[in-house]
């Protein structure tokens, strides 16, 4: 009896265990089952997927349903698959099922979908579990099949998903309802029509200014929005649906072109945009250097393995903005002020493409704002890189304007006397020939008067230079008080003025010239407790003969100056006799 016992006992405990065993196992596949519910119009089936990875791609559904290919199966907990830049295929392992209702388990209608980062990209087989049969496929990496309907009967039912690409292995697949999936076309329709829309307005309007300003700036700008418009259309599956359907491999070198034109094209824009062959020649030798390699890449993108350059322009697609960061970074420093928000939206724009070089590669989970962040990075750059651009016309303007008012100024002093204020002798003689011409051309009179300060050796003798200096300001200020602005007034050296009146007869010359003989004479100038009074004397010229130069008519103004000392001082002499000028003395 004991014996028998011990037997029964032996029998009940493993039968105990097995049941424990059996439980457990059931717990686990509940937990990787997906219950479908009425209530739950989308199942993400990432988080209840197993995974295989098939490096040679040669696995067949028959051979992965041998116990040694089934328990390399791997669990996933993630709501999207990664997988990077991987040459493997993957088969994925899923069962689904309904809740039970109060009236049991009932079949519910879902729409599959793998949610492929990359449209047109990824190549997908659905098998069902039990069978092996063909459920559908996207093997061709076609639009048309991008959606299955499913019928999720009561049980459970296995699925095995085979997907493969030549790009970045990132999907996320799911099950929805009809009304889920319209939905979501019509959010993503939405959204890149607000991204495409606000990339081709910008490049829309930076092409006028390009027109407007001829400035090289603008046009790299607008081939660089052009390129970032293809490339996304390219990776969000837009080419490949309605452009060049059916050839995923020409799509695919198409991206990784414009990937390169975007790059570099944001090279060629920094140089201009920050003038760095001016300001930073090692900077910008580093600058042609890089858009000359992505240049030898888009050219070899044509016969290179793909990923070898894909890789590569993805590593240029980060490193070139970050050295535009770096050099609008010194620009700031050097007073470019342009070049802050220059640096903060390439800041943004290389943000956005780390978070998608990183995601796309594998080396950080997917998520959707990580995946997109570089969609994102850029219509924000787009819009602050347009008000850069306007900032730096704006910027330009003002520094010309500045140059401008800088070279009027040195023309200005160049021209004028640095004591008085007057024209100096150049500027006389230069302006005094032009209106000489202008008068002839019009048949007008010209006249000229040579001004000397009478005893003016004694003035400086007697009361010092700063009070001779103080008589030629003071004689400067009368004559500027008296002479029309059309007149022209210079110091030819020394004590000696001189006085252009286009327009001006030798009698109204004579009278001009007394009246300023007379107001300076009424004046005094006071230095060091002294008041001094000082007289002019006067030389009149006029252009009588319409054959003189200026030199001559000088040189016949002077001759009568001297006269003019000859004959006491403060008073003023014509060359030649001029109808009504009669009282050419005190």
């Amino acid at each position: 009896m004991g014996l028998r016992h011990l037997k029964l006992n032996y029998r009940f405990f493993c039968l105990l265990a097995l049941a424990v065993v059996l439980l457990v196992a059931d717990v686990h596949a509940g937990d990787r089952l997906l219950r479908v519910s009425r209530e739950r119009s989308e199942d993400l089936l990432a988080p209840y997927m197993d995974v295989l990875e098939d490096p040679g791609g040669h696995l067949t559904w028959r051979e992965i349903q041998e116990t040694v290919q089934a328990q390399r199966f791997l669990p996933l907990h993630e709501d999207g698959l990664n997988f990077g830049l991987s040459e493997s295929v993957f088969w994925l392992r899923f069962h689904v099922g309904t809740e039970l209702g109060n009236r049991g388990a009932v079949s519910i209608d879902r729409i599959f979908t793998p949610g492929a980062g990359f449209p047109g990209r990824l190549r997908w087989t659905l098998y069902d579990g039990p069978t092996g049969s063909l459920i559908a496929d996207n093997r061709t990496g076609h639009h048309d099949n991008e959606m299955v309907e499913m019928d999720i009967g009561p049980g459970t039912r296995h699925y095995y998903l085979k997907i493969g690409s030549d790009t970045a292995l990132v999907l996320r697949p799911k099950l929805s309802t009809w009304y889920d999936c319209l939905e979501q076309s019509r959010l993503a329709a939405i959204g890149f029509g607000l991204f495409f829309g606000i990339i081709g307005a910008v490049a829309v309007y930076n092409l006028l200014l390009y027109f407007s300003f001829n400035d090289l700036s603008y046009l790299w700008y607008v081939i660089h929005l052009v390129c970032v418009i293809l490339y996304f259309m390219g990776i969000n599956g837009l080419t490949g649906q309605y452009v060049i359907k059916g050839n995923s491999d020409l799509v695919g070198l198409l991206n990784r072109s414009f990937l390169g034109g975007m790059a570099a094209s944001m090279a060629l824009l920094t140089r201009s945009f920050l003038m760095t062959r001016i300001l930073a020649p090692r900077i910008d030798r580093m600058f042609l250097a890089l858009c000359g390699l992505t240049c030898i890449l888009i050219v070899l993108n044509t016969v290179v393995a793909a990923r070898f350059v894909n890789t590569l322009l993805s590593l240029l697609g980060i490193v070139i903005p970050v050295m535009m960061v770096l050099a609008s970074w010194r620009s700031k420093s050097l007073g470019f002020k342009p070049a802050r928000l220059y640096m903060v939206a390439w800041g943004i724009f290389v943000i956005g493409a780390m978070s998608f070089a990183l995601t796309a590669s594998g080396t950080i989970s997917f998520s959707l704002p990580g995946f997109y962040a570089f969609q994102g990075g850029c219509a924000v750059a787009a819009v602050l890189l347009s008000f850069a651009l306007g900032n730096r016309i704006q910027a330009l303007r003002t520094e010309q304007a500045a140059l401008k008012k800088k070279e009027k100024d040195l023309r200005r002093l160049a021209a004028i006397d640095p004591l008085t204020g007057a024209a100096n002798r150049r500027s006389f003689m230069t302006c005094g020939a032009e209106a000489l011409e202008a008068t002839r051309k019009s048949g007008q009179p010209f006249s000229l008067l040579m001004v000397d300060v009478d005893h003016f050796k004694a003035v400086n003798d007697t009361y010092g230079h700063s009070a001779g200096d103080l008589v030629l300001k003071n004689l400067v200020r009368v004559c500027a008080g008296i002479l029309r602005d059309t007149d022209i007034f210079g110091r030819l050296g020394g004590e000696e003025f001189g006085v252009i009146l286009p327009d001006t007869d030798g009698k109204a010359a004579a009278t001009i010239g007394n009246r300023l003989r007379q107001a300076l004479a009424a004046t005094s100038v006071s230095s060091g407790g002294d008041t001094i009074f000082v007289t002019i004397s006067l030389g009149l010229a006029v252009d009588s003969r319409g054959m003189d130069t200026l030199e001559q008519i000088i040189v016949r103004a002077d001759a009568a100056l001297y006269k003019a000392k000859a004959r006491g001082r403060n008073c003023l002499v014509p060359s030649e006799i001029h109808p009504g000028v009669v009282n050419v003395s005190k």
